[in-house]
């Protein structure tokens, strides 16, 4: 069954509370005192993980945005792809070559990993000590790998597509990021359209609560670090 959460943590959040306390009075008699003191208390918080619907809904958004985005004069990304193979700009078969390679490594290691953390035979200990090497190699190839990417989808930053890309991004924000209260979750930004959504993003940024902008911070990071495939594992050793 597919869960319904793609990921949880928790910000922390300076709050008044009760504390009682157990005390002597001038007679020496126990007693119990309460008073008020200001605690940081962890707030949980949710991704949730996208159902088909709003997968759906958030495939017709893309499109939507990439149209407006050439209506507004934007240049599409297979044009940009034409003129740039025509200059000899993007990478050649050889960097190809390697970043395929690097890629296949990184996958490799990865099922190497997992299948070390699943022998039963192996201890904490010898499950460390033998994914160690092999966490360090990958953590390289990764680096490597954004490297190349992030040098590609750099050229084509001005793109109608790349303007859409980045409001989907927002917009999976708006949509999956859930705060739990009372042992019940909703959706941080309420109900409503995105531009309704964008609306309350806007009031909490504007407002200056440091509480509810290191949520969005911390957020929008894991939300858009999912949404590249990081596992959360790969999250979890980030944010530690």
């Amino acid at each position: 069954m597919k869960e319904k959460w793609l990921y949880n943590f928790d910000v922390e959040k300076t709050q008044k509370v009760k504390e009682t306390v157990a005390e002597k009075d001038a007679d020496g008699n126990d007693i119990e005192v309460s008073r008020e003191v200001e605690k940081k208390i962890p707030n949980k918080f949710h991704i949730l993980n996208p159902t088909r619907k709003i997968q759906d809904d958030a495939s017709i958004f893309y499109s939507v945005k990439v149209s407006e985005g050439i209506k507004l004069g934007l240049v599409t990304k297979s044009y940009l792809m034409r003129k740039f193979q025509q200059e000899g700009v993007l990478p050649n078969a050889e960097d190809k070559k390697i970043h395929a390679e690097n890629y296949s490594k990184a996958i490799k290691l990865e099922v190497d990993m997992e299948t070390i953390k699943q022998n039963v035979s192996l201890s904490d200990a010898e499950k460390d000590l033998q994914i160690s090497p092999l966490k360090s190699e990958y953590q390289e190839l990764r680096t490597k790998i954004f490297d190349y990417e992030n040098l590609n989808s750099s050229l084509f930053d001005n793109t109608a597509e790349k303007r859409a890309s980045d409001l989907l991004n927002l917009w999976f924000v708006l949509h999956l990021l859930y705060v739990e209260k009372d042992g019940s979750q909703s959706c941080l930004f309420g109900d409503g359209s995105f531009d309704q959504k964008l609306d309350r993003l806007n009031a909490i940024e504007d407002s200056g609560d440091e509480f509810l902008t290191s949520v969005l911070e911390k957020g929008a990071f894991l939300i858009g670090r999912l949404n590249s495939g990081s596992s959360k594992e790969d999250l979890a050793a980030e944010i530690a």
